[in-house]
């Protein structure tokens, strides 16, 4: 269980702390998906554990399994609840292709509001959503 365990986890480690080196994330995401579908069903007792060769229950792989599940529950997360593709351009920092509307918007507030995220800067195309809000209500007046 465990060895199917690891890669998320190492997914996960690299979407964190080196995106660059990860590359796309859509790309890794069908083996996070199915590695996590396999600990899902057949997890957490195994018929012979990796470090202790007892079938049975395992604190180490338990561990793993439970972390890897996490961490692939989140990947899937922000996609998921917009509906549309997520992209982490930067550690932090994602863009999300969907159009520009306000229940796009209020999806992704609440979502960062479930997580207890903040929402530091929100651009629409190269415009913060600062900008726009001012040249819509300046009524021309810039």
């Amino acid at each position: 269980m465990d060895e199917a365990a690891f890669p998320i986890l190492l997914v996960d480690l690299l979407r964190r702390e080196t995106p660059a080196a990860l590359g796309d994330l859509k790309r890794w995401w069908p083996m996070v998906r199915r590695a996590a579908s396999f600990v899902a069903i057949n997890g957490p007792v195994t018929q012979q554990d990796r470090w202790e060769e007892d079938a049975g229950y395992s604190p180490f792989t338990l561990a793993a399994e439970i972390s890897a599940l996490l961490a692939g529950a989140d990947i899937a997360d922000l996609g998921a609840h917009l509906a549309a593709p997520v992209e982490e351009v930067a550690p932090g920092e994602y863009r999300v292709a969907a159009p520009p509307t306000p229940s796009t918007v209020a999806a992704l507030t609440a979502w960062l509001a479930e997580h207890d995220l903040p929402l530091a800067d929100l651009r629409a195309g190269r415009q913060t959503l600062e900008d726009v809000f001012l040249r819509l209500t300046s009524g021309g007046r810039t």
